[in-house]
């Protein structure tokens, strides 16, 4: 997954340095039907029906079951903490990336292709890491270590975001209206008062 994740956005990046979007975006749909066709193809056993239905007070404790899990085992809920913060930055740093390139780097289109291909080595290189790991009783700590790490560029966004973009955005006319929708959301009476 690691070396795709790198190799797919390297491409997309040479691609889009060497041609047009429409002819990336042709080349992905024609890979797309491609890798449906290939799933189409595959032949999968079909497992046997169960004779009997699932009654209804087994099906509902089915449903709750990994919630009474996690509520028994607290080693377990710090585990799903961790990894929904991993999700969330994750899905923050692909966001940034996407400023990062254009905005900040003056990548140009080429550069979100090369910067998500940087992720894809950073992946690689921590699943090489990873190895090191296995048999180890306790994996929370490098789990927050790795957050950490992927946390970095999108701490990097912020902090560009928060020195560069707002100061000039807040003196905007465009920032100025921004802020006063947002004091009639948090303050509506406060026309009405200042009259």
């Amino acid at each position: 997954e690691s070396i795709a994740i790198f190799a797919g956005p390297a491409l997309a990046g040479l691609l889009l340095g060497i041609a047009s979007t429409e002819v990336v975006f042709a080349l992905t749909a024609l890979l797309l039907v491609l890798s449906t066709l290939f799933i189409v193809l595959m032949r999968v056993e079909q497992p046997p029906k169960p004779r009997h239905e699932l009654e209804a007070s087994t099906l509902l404790s089915e449903v709750f079951a990994g919630f009474t899990t996690l509520g028994r085992h607290p080693a377990l809920r710090v585990m799903m903490v961790l990894l929904t913060a991993q999700t969330a930055v994750a899905g923050a740093v692909q966001v940034f990336i996407v400023v990062a390139a254009l905005e900040l780097l003056d990548l140009g289109e080429g550069g979100v292709g090369y910067l998500n291909s940087a992720i894809g080595i950073g992946a690689f290189l921590g699943a090489l890491a990873a190895l090191s790991l296995a048999g180890a009783k306790r994996l929370s700590t490098a789990f927050i270590v790795g957050i950490v790490l992927m946390g970095l560029p999108l701490a990097g966004c912020l902090a560009y975001l928060l020195m560069e973009i707002l100061p000039d955005l807040r003196h905007s006319q465009a920032g100025r209206q921004v802020m006063r929708d947002i004091g009639a959301v948090i303050d509506p009476e406060r026309d009405l008062r200042e009259k």
